[in-house]
């Protein structure tokens, strides 16, 4: 599980090595809009930002300006485990584009002008799902574990994402729990069978890695499921800059998996690749997250 946790930030350097024109397409190239263009890996609660966070973005700007006629003054980038900065990066610089989850983007849409544009699909689904897991045997259901210690890296997200989304209002996780969020997932499930903590809130992606290992995933069960919901992964943060450059984005990301070297990478992290949409397409979620449905 901690291997594919990388998952979305390793997606961002296929994007480049893979496509040497991803940024210029039918003679078209970002020195030519008036701003730089920006962008967000926002990952909360993922690998640390400092030399490991700083590596990942240089590189990808990096390889951006080589592969292209873009000149490396024209892009800038940053890589965010922690929202709070990821949303001052934005507001600062606002023609970004922006890998997050759909959680970051129901809790900052309005606020950003935020667009979507890809979901993420893992093994032709398109749909992401929570799962809250504790030690096989030791509670039966969601009422069971109020006042217990809950982790997982979800935890990091925006708290009225998990509460209208993942739980539907069920419950209020700040007071219905003892949340203590982690970086490290699989950690936590460790110490999960250990009786350290008492329930563990999963990605979907993350529960189906934790069945690859048969030894840790049979010592646990479920005692809650969120409801599907669509799996955003990509957006931006719409200007005229953004809208100049967001055909051709897209043009490369939907033909990701098309290349064999595509697929093995996208197969090494249980992505099938990106599947682009109307922003219309999430009129039911965002009805649902406010509250107005």
């Amino acid at each position: 599980m901690t291997h594919k946790k990388n998952c979305f930030i390793t997606i961002w350097m296929f994007l480049l090595l893979v496509f040497p024109g991803f940024f210029h397409q039918n003679g078209a190239s970002v020195s030519a809009a008036a701003e730089k263009i920006h962008f967000a890996i926002v990952f909360p609660g993922g690998p640390d930002t400092g030399p490991e966070g700083d590596k990942i973005i240089t590189q990808f700007l990096d390889i951006l300006t080589r592969q292209t006629k873009i000149k490396r003054a024209d892009v800038a980038g940053q890589y965010f485990n922690d929202i709070a900065p990821a949303r001052a990066y934005i507001q600062k610089n606002r023609n970004c584009f922006i890998m997050g989850s759909i959680g970051f983007y129901l809790a900052n849409r309005t606020t950003y002008n935020l667009v979507p544009l890809s979901l993420v699909t893992s093994e032709g689904k398109r749909t992401e799902q929570y799962y809250l897991i504790v030690k096989k045997g030791s509670y039966k259901s969601l009422a069971d574990l109020k006042g217990k210690k809950i982790s997982g890296n979800v935890l990091y997200e925006d708290a009225k994402f998990i509460n209208n989304m993942v739980f539907e209002n069920k419950i209020n996780v700040g007071s219905y729990f003892v949340m203590q969020p982690t970086a490290r997932p699989l950690s936590a499930v460790r110490k999960m069978n250990t009786g350290t903590v008492d329930a563990v809130l999963l990605t979907g992606m993350q529960y189906e890695a934790l069945k690859q290992i048969p030894t840790t995933f049979q010592k646990i069960e479920v005692v809650y499921k969120s409801p599907e919901m669509p799996r955003l992964g990509f957006m931006m943060a719409e200007t005229p800059a953004t809208r100049g450059v967001k055909d051709e984005i897209l043009g490369a990301m939907v033909k990701m998996t098309s290349l064999e070297e595509g697929k093995k990478v996208c197969n090494n992290f249980g992505i099938s690749g990106f599947e682009n949409i109307q922003p219309e397409t999430l009129n039911e979620t965002i009805a649902k997250y406010t509250g107005s449905n």
